[in-house]
Protein backbone atom coordinates (compact mmCIF):
# COMPACT_ATOMS: atom_id res chain seq x y z
CA UNK A 1 0.00 0.00 0.00
CA UNK A 2 1.14 3.26 -1.34
CA UNK A 3 2.23 5.69 1.41
CA UNK A 4 -0.05 8.56 1.74
CA UNK A 5 1.84 11.86 0.02
CA UNK A 6 1.17 14.84 2.77
CA UNK A 7 -0.23 18.50 1.95
CA UNK A 8 1.67 21.72 3.21
CA UNK A 9 0.72 25.05 2.32
CA UNK A 10 2.62 27.25 1.36
CA UNK A 11 3.47 30.84 1.98
CA UNK A 12 1.26 33.26 -0.29
CA UNK A 13 2.86 36.00 -2.79
CA UNK A 14 0.93 38.96 -0.71
CA UNK A 15 3.06 42.13 -1.49
CA UNK A 16 2.09 43.72 -4.18
CA UNK A 17 5.12 43.08 -6.43
CA UNK A 18 4.01 39.57 -6.94
CA UNK A 19 0.88 40.46 -8.33
CA UNK A 20 1.51 39.09 -11.56
CA UNK A 21 2.17 35.45 -10.58
CA UNK A 22 0.65 32.92 -11.76
CA UNK A 23 -2.54 31.99 -9.71
CA UNK A 24 -2.48 27.95 -10.29
CA UNK A 25 -4.36 25.94 -7.84
CA UNK A 26 -2.43 24.42 -5.43
CA UNK A 27 -1.33 20.64 -6.06
CA UNK A 28 0.15 17.83 -4.14
CA UNK A 29 3.94 18.32 -4.13
CA UNK A 30 6.29 15.50 -3.73
CA UNK A 31 8.99 15.93 -0.81
CA UNK A 32 11.72 14.19 -0.62
CA UNK A 33 12.56 13.72 3.30
CA UNK A 34 16.06 12.30 2.67
CA UNK A 35 17.54 15.59 1.75
CA UNK A 36 18.38 18.50 3.13
CA UNK A 37 16.43 21.55 1.94
CA UNK A 38 18.72 23.91 -1.12
CA UNK A 39 19.14 26.88 0.59
CA UNK A 40 20.18 30.09 -1.52
CA UNK A 41 21.69 32.81 -0.30
CA UNK A 42 21.94 36.08 -3.41
CA UNK A 43 24.03 39.03 -1.63
CA UNK A 44 25.39 42.00 -2.99
CA UNK A 45 28.85 42.76 -2.34
CA UNK A 46 30.19 45.53 0.45
CA UNK A 47 31.00 48.89 0.02
CA UNK A 48 33.28 49.55 -2.91
CA UNK A 49 36.33 52.17 -2.74
CA UNK A 50 35.14 54.55 -5.53
CA UNK A 51 31.71 54.76 -3.75
CA UNK A 52 32.92 56.65 -0.79
CA UNK A 53 36.05 58.22 -2.50
CA UNK A 54 35.51 58.73 -6.06
CA UNK A 55 35.93 57.31 -9.15
CA UNK A 56 39.68 58.78 -9.23
CA UNK A 57 40.52 57.31 -6.25
CA UNK A 58 42.87 55.05 -8.04
CA UNK A 59 44.74 57.81 -9.49
CA UNK A 60 45.81 58.84 -6.41
CA UNK A 61 46.83 55.35 -4.80
CA UNK A 62 49.80 55.38 -7.07
CA UNK A 63 52.68 57.02 -7.85
CA UNK A 64 54.44 57.35 -10.98
CA UNK A 65 56.76 54.17 -10.28
CA UNK A 66 53.14 52.11 -9.17
CA UNK A 67 54.18 52.22 -5.42
CA UNK A 68 50.52 52.05 -3.35
CA UNK A 69 49.86 55.52 -1.75
CA UNK A 70 47.10 54.83 1.33
CA UNK A 71 46.07 58.23 1.11
CA UNK A 72 42.16 57.62 3.04
CA UNK A 73 41.71 56.03 6.51
CA UNK A 74 39.09 54.03 4.10
CA UNK A 75 41.76 52.11 1.94
CA UNK A 76 43.52 49.21 2.94
CA UNK A 77 47.27 48.51 4.31
CA UNK A 78 48.02 47.36 1.12
CA UNK A 79 45.75 46.08 -2.08
CA UNK A 80 46.23 43.00 -4.23
CA UNK A 81 49.09 42.33 -6.52
CA UNK A 82 48.11 42.16 -9.67
CA UNK A 83 49.59 42.78 -13.94
CA UNK A 84 47.89 46.06 -14.46
CA UNK A 85 47.30 48.66 -11.85
CA UNK A 86 45.10 50.31 -14.15
CA UNK A 87 42.43 47.84 -13.93
CA UNK A 88 42.05 49.26 -10.49
CA UNK A 89 39.70 51.88 -12.30
CA UNK A 90 37.34 49.31 -12.95
CA UNK A 91 37.48 46.30 -10.86
CA UNK A 92 37.72 48.40 -7.32
CA UNK A 93 38.51 46.54 -4.37
CA UNK A 94 36.38 47.20 -0.83
CA UNK A 95 36.85 49.71 1.98
CA UNK A 96 38.10 48.91 5.41
CA UNK A 97 34.25 49.20 6.73
CA UNK A 98 33.16 46.58 3.38
CA UNK A 99 35.74 44.09 4.60
CA UNK A 100 34.51 44.40 8.18
CA UNK A 101 30.90 44.36 7.42
CA UNK A 102 31.10 41.50 4.86
CA UNK A 103 32.97 39.60 8.02
CA UNK A 104 29.99 40.67 10.12
CA UNK A 105 27.71 39.66 8.00
CA UNK A 106 28.85 35.99 7.97
CA UNK A 107 28.65 36.29 11.73
CA UNK A 108 24.92 37.43 11.84
CA UNK A 109 24.32 34.79 8.72
CA UNK A 110 26.19 32.01 11.15
CA UNK A 111 24.05 33.07 13.59
CA UNK A 112 20.79 32.18 12.54
CA UNK A 113 21.89 28.73 11.07
CA UNK A 114 22.75 29.66 7.87
CA UNK A 115 26.45 27.90 6.73
CA UNK A 116 27.29 27.68 3.23
CA UNK A 117 28.30 24.54 1.82
CA UNK A 118 29.53 25.99 -1.71
CA UNK A 119 30.23 29.54 -3.17
CA UNK A 120 29.68 31.10 -6.30
CA UNK A 121 30.45 34.73 -6.71
CA UNK A 122 31.57 36.98 -9.63
CA UNK A 123 34.92 37.39 -10.49
CA UNK A 124 35.25 40.98 -10.00
CA UNK A 125 37.55 41.91 -7.25
CA UNK A 126 34.69 43.37 -4.68
CA UNK A 127 32.64 40.31 -4.65
CA UNK A 128 35.45 37.96 -4.12
CA UNK A 129 36.67 40.18 -1.26
CA UNK A 130 33.08 40.32 0.31
CA UNK A 131 32.96 36.01 -0.39
CA UNK A 132 36.04 35.75 1.07
CA UNK A 133 34.86 38.17 4.23
CA UNK A 134 31.01 36.44 4.27
CA UNK A 135 33.34 32.68 4.28
CA UNK A 136 35.69 33.75 7.50
CA UNK A 137 32.65 35.03 9.43
CA UNK A 138 30.75 31.73 9.03
CA UNK A 139 34.01 29.55 9.69
CA UNK A 140 34.11 28.34 6.60
CA UNK A 141 37.44 29.74 5.20
CA UNK A 142 37.62 25.79 4.07
CA UNK A 143 35.33 26.22 1.75
CA UNK A 144 36.11 27.58 -2.23
CA UNK A 145 35.49 30.14 -4.14
CA UNK A 146 33.86 29.48 -7.88
CA UNK A 147 34.37 32.31 -10.18
CA UNK A 148 31.30 32.29 -12.57
CA UNK A 149 31.88 35.31 -15.25
CA UNK A 150 28.01 34.51 -15.70
CA UNK A 151 27.14 36.34 -12.39
CA UNK A 152 28.59 39.78 -13.18
CA UNK A 153 26.00 42.87 -13.51
CA UNK A 154 24.59 44.12 -16.71
CA UNK A 155 27.25 46.13 -18.32
CA UNK A 156 25.49 47.00 -22.00
CA UNK A 157 27.79 48.35 -24.51
CA UNK A 158 30.62 48.56 -21.80
CA UNK A 159 31.97 45.68 -23.01
CA UNK A 160 35.86 46.48 -21.79
CA UNK A 161 34.84 46.12 -17.97
CA UNK A 162 35.01 42.44 -18.76
CA UNK A 163 38.86 41.93 -19.49
CA UNK A 164 39.97 43.79 -16.26
CA UNK A 165 39.17 40.58 -14.08
CA UNK A 166 42.17 39.33 -12.19
CA UNK A 167 43.25 35.21 -12.88
CA UNK A 168 42.37 32.70 -10.64
CA UNK A 169 46.31 32.39 -10.44
CA UNK A 170 46.52 36.24 -9.47
CA UNK A 171 43.56 35.80 -6.98
CA UNK A 172 45.14 32.49 -5.55
CA UNK A 173 48.63 34.03 -5.37
CA UNK A 174 47.20 36.86 -3.08
CA UNK A 175 45.47 34.49 -0.53
CA UNK A 176 42.00 33.84 -1.55
CA UNK A 177 40.86 30.50 -1.71
CA UNK A 178 39.84 29.51 -5.33
CA UNK A 179 38.97 26.33 -6.94
CA UNK A 180 41.03 26.31 -10.24
CA UNK A 181 39.26 23.49 -11.54
CA UNK A 182 35.88 25.02 -11.42
CA UNK A 183 34.78 24.94 -14.88
CA UNK A 184 32.17 28.33 -15.40
CA UNK A 185 29.25 27.95 -17.05
CA UNK A 186 29.87 30.97 -19.01
CA UNK A 187 33.73 30.78 -19.94
CA UNK A 188 33.33 34.33 -22.16
CA UNK A 189 30.55 37.29 -22.44
CA UNK A 190 29.08 38.41 -24.89
CA UNK A 191 29.84 41.83 -26.37
CA UNK A 192 26.82 43.12 -25.92
CA UNK A 193 24.61 42.65 -22.63
CA UNK A 194 20.92 44.10 -23.04
CA UNK A 195 18.44 43.86 -19.72
CA UNK A 196 16.52 41.61 -21.52
CA UNK A 197 20.06 39.44 -22.41
CA UNK A 198 21.09 40.08 -18.22
CA UNK A 199 17.47 38.54 -17.45
CA UNK A 200 17.92 35.40 -19.54
CA UNK A 201 21.68 34.75 -18.61
CA UNK A 202 20.90 34.77 -14.84
CA UNK A 203 18.07 32.50 -15.08
CA UNK A 204 20.12 30.27 -16.95
CA UNK A 205 22.70 30.44 -14.13
CA UNK A 206 20.40 29.96 -11.66
CA UNK A 207 18.48 26.88 -13.21
CA UNK A 208 21.58 25.00 -13.29
CA UNK A 209 22.84 25.93 -9.58
CA UNK A 210 19.36 24.25 -9.05
CA UNK A 211 19.92 21.50 -10.73
CA UNK A 212 23.60 20.50 -9.74
CA UNK A 213 22.39 20.99 -6.00
CA UNK A 214 18.57 20.09 -5.29
CA UNK A 215 19.26 16.63 -5.12
CA UNK A 216 21.71 16.89 -2.23
CA UNK A 217 20.78 19.93 -0.42
CA UNK A 218 22.33 22.31 1.38
CA UNK A 219 23.25 26.04 1.80
CA UNK A 220 24.93 27.86 -1.36
CA UNK A 221 26.31 31.05 -1.01
CA UNK A 222 26.05 33.41 -4.23
CA UNK A 223 28.24 36.61 -4.48
CA UNK A 224 27.18 39.08 -6.93
CA UNK A 225 25.84 42.53 -7.40
CA UNK A 226 23.03 44.96 -6.88
CA UNK A 227 20.79 43.64 -10.28
CA UNK A 228 21.48 40.12 -9.11
CA UNK A 229 18.61 39.85 -6.72
CA UNK A 230 16.28 40.68 -8.94
CA UNK A 231 17.29 38.74 -11.90
CA UNK A 232 18.28 35.75 -10.10
CA UNK A 233 15.19 35.74 -8.35
CA UNK A 234 11.98 37.10 -10.89
CA UNK A 235 11.30 34.05 -12.34
CA UNK A 236 11.18 31.74 -9.54
CA UNK A 237 8.05 33.97 -8.68
CA UNK A 238 6.72 33.78 -11.41
CA UNK A 239 7.22 37.37 -11.87
CA UNK A 240 6.91 39.22 -15.47
CA UNK A 241 10.73 40.44 -16.28
CA UNK A 242 11.23 44.11 -15.75
CA UNK A 243 13.74 45.20 -17.92
CA UNK A 244 12.77 48.46 -18.34
CA UNK A 245 13.21 48.85 -14.14
CA UNK A 246 16.13 46.72 -13.65
CA UNK A 247 18.93 49.49 -13.39
CA UNK A 248 16.18 51.80 -11.09
CA UNK A 249 16.09 48.78 -9.19
CA UNK A 250 19.41 48.00 -8.97
CA UNK A 251 20.43 51.57 -7.25
CA UNK A 252 17.69 51.20 -4.09
CA UNK A 253 19.61 48.11 -3.12
CA UNK A 254 21.93 48.61 -0.47
CA UNK A 255 24.88 46.83 -0.11
CA UNK A 256 25.34 43.42 1.48
CA UNK A 257 21.18 43.48 0.61
CA UNK A 258 20.54 39.66 0.71
CA UNK A 259 17.31 37.27 -0.65
CA UNK A 260 17.12 34.07 0.74
CA UNK A 261 15.28 31.49 -0.80
CA UNK A 262 15.01 27.88 -0.10
CA UNK A 263 13.41 24.49 -2.06
CA UNK A 264 12.61 21.62 0.41
CA UNK A 265 12.31 19.33 -2.72
CA UNK A 266 12.50 18.30 -6.25
CA UNK A 267 9.01 19.58 -6.95
CA UNK A 268 8.12 22.02 -4.27
CA UNK A 269 8.31 25.70 -5.32
CA UNK A 270 10.69 28.09 -4.10
CA UNK A 271 10.09 30.32 -0.89
CA UNK A 272 11.44 33.52 0.12
CA UNK A 273 12.51 34.11 3.68
CA UNK A 274 10.51 37.37 4.65
CA UNK A 275 11.67 37.34 8.32
CA UNK A 276 15.09 39.65 9.37
CA UNK A 277 17.97 38.27 10.41
CA UNK A 278 18.86 38.15 14.27
CA UNK A 279 22.15 40.20 14.61
CA UNK A 280 22.99 39.06 17.95
CA UNK A 281 21.82 41.90 20.18
CA UNK A 282 18.81 40.17 21.24
CA UNK A 283 17.99 36.88 22.73
CA UNK A 284 16.46 34.48 20.01
CA UNK A 285 13.86 31.70 20.92
CA UNK A 286 16.68 29.44 21.08
CA UNK A 287 18.74 31.57 23.75
CA UNK A 288 16.00 31.90 25.72
CA UNK A 289 15.81 28.56 26.10
CA UNK A 290 19.09 27.31 27.10
CA UNK A 291 18.80 30.21 29.85
CA UNK A 292 16.10 28.52 31.32
CA UNK A 293 17.32 25.30 31.31
CA UNK A 294 20.31 26.33 33.47
CA UNK A 295 20.21 25.19 36.93
CA UNK A 296 19.81 28.35 39.27
CA UNK A 297 23.33 29.51 40.43
CA UNK A 298 24.11 29.84 44.42
CA UNK A 299 24.02 33.72 45.03
CA UNK A 300 27.19 34.36 47.80
CA UNK A 301 26.67 35.85 50.83
CA UNK A 302 28.85 38.60 51.58
CA UNK A 303 29.98 39.55 55.30
CA UNK A 304 30.84 43.14 56.22
CA UNK A 305 34.21 44.12 56.98
CA UNK A 306 34.93 43.43 60.92
CA UNK A 307 31.51 41.99 61.45
CA UNK A 308 31.51 39.30 64.06
CA UNK A 309 31.57 35.50 62.56
CA UNK A 310 28.62 33.32 64.49
CA UNK A 311 29.93 30.60 65.94
CA UNK A 312 28.54 27.49 64.45
CA UNK A 313 27.81 24.23 66.64
CA UNK A 314 30.23 21.80 66.17
CA UNK A 315 28.78 18.62 63.85
CA UNK A 316 30.30 15.08 63.86
CA UNK A 317 32.18 14.52 61.02
CA UNK A 318 30.70 11.87 58.98
CA UNK A 319 33.01 8.85 57.71
CA UNK A 320 34.60 9.95 54.30
CA UNK A 321 32.68 8.60 50.98
CA UNK A 322 34.45 7.30 47.72
CA UNK A 323 35.35 10.00 45.26
CA UNK A 324 33.28 9.89 42.43
CA UNK A 325 34.79 8.89 39.09
CA UNK A 326 35.22 11.90 36.70
CA UNK A 327 34.67 11.19 33.53
CA UNK A 328 36.93 13.87 31.02
CA UNK A 329 34.76 15.69 28.00
CA UNK A 330 36.68 16.70 25.58
CA UNK A 331 36.11 20.65 24.87
CA UNK A 332 34.01 20.89 21.59
CA UNK A 333 36.07 22.92 18.78
CA UNK A 334 34.49 26.06 17.27
CA UNK A 335 33.53 24.57 14.31
CA UNK A 336 31.53 21.85 16.25
CA UNK A 337 30.02 24.56 18.11
CA UNK A 338 28.99 25.70 15.19
CA UNK A 339 27.14 22.51 13.33
CA UNK A 340 25.88 21.78 16.49
CA UNK A 341 23.56 25.56 16.60
CA UNK A 342 23.05 25.12 12.78
CA UNK A 343 21.43 22.13 13.70
CA UNK A 344 19.76 23.13 17.08
CA UNK A 345 18.42 25.90 14.42
CA UNK A 346 16.89 23.47 11.94
CA UNK A 347 15.43 21.66 14.60
CA UNK A 348 13.56 24.76 15.66
CA UNK A 349 11.61 25.11 12.28
CA UNK A 350 7.72 24.63 12.13
CA UNK A 351 6.71 23.59 9.87
CA UNK A 352 2.91 23.66 9.22
CA UNK A 353 0.85 20.64 7.75
CA UNK A 354 -2.34 22.06 6.85
CA UNK A 355 -4.24 25.17 6.88
CA UNK A 356 -3.10 28.36 5.71
CA UNK A 357 0.14 30.39 7.51
CA UNK A 358 -1.16 33.55 9.80
CA UNK A 359 1.52 36.37 8.55
CA UNK A 360 0.58 40.05 9.39
CA UNK A 361 1.59 41.79 5.76
CA UNK A 362 2.98 44.75 8.17
CA UNK A 363 5.61 42.83 9.29
CA UNK A 364 6.94 41.41 6.11
CA UNK A 365 10.18 42.79 5.02
CA UNK A 366 10.10 44.36 1.48
CA UNK A 367 11.83 42.51 -1.15
CA UNK A 368 14.70 43.99 -3.25
CA UNK A 369 12.30 44.32 -6.25
CA UNK A 370 10.22 46.55 -4.55
CA UNK A 371 9.89 49.99 -5.57
CA UNK A 372 11.19 53.32 -3.13
CA UNK A 373 13.64 50.59 -1.23
CA UNK A 374 14.83 53.20 1.33
CA UNK A 375 18.86 53.14 0.97
CA UNK A 376 21.06 52.53 4.39
CA UNK A 377 24.61 51.40 5.07
CA UNK A 378 23.81 51.13 8.95
CA UNK A 379 24.00 47.96 10.49
CA UNK A 380 20.70 47.49 11.58
CA UNK A 381 19.36 47.71 7.61
CA UNK A 382 22.91 45.49 6.53
CA UNK A 383 21.34 42.72 8.04
CA UNK A 384 17.55 42.73 6.37
CA UNK A 385 16.65 40.15 4.48
CA UNK A 386 15.38 41.50 1.22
Amino acid sequence: MAAKQQQYQYLPYTHEIYSDVQSAAQINRRILPATKPLQIIIIRHAERADAVLGSDWSKKSFDRAGRYIRFSEHLPDSLPTRSYLHHYVIDVPLTNRGRMHAFKTGKVLLFNGYAADICYTSPSLRCVQSADGILNGMNRKNVPMQLEPGLFECYLNDFKRTLCFMTKDELAANGYNIEKSYQSLMPFMRPHDSQLDYYERCRGIMDVITERHQATGGTVLIVAHAPSLEGLTRHLSGGKLQPEKLFDIARRVPFLAMTIVEKNGIDSPWLFRTQPLQTGTTQTMFEVALELAKPPTPVPVAIPPHHPVPQLKQLPIPLPLPAPSIKMIPAQSQQEQDQQRIQQIQNLRIRVPTGPIPMDPKKVVKSSTAPNLPTSNSLSEMFRVI
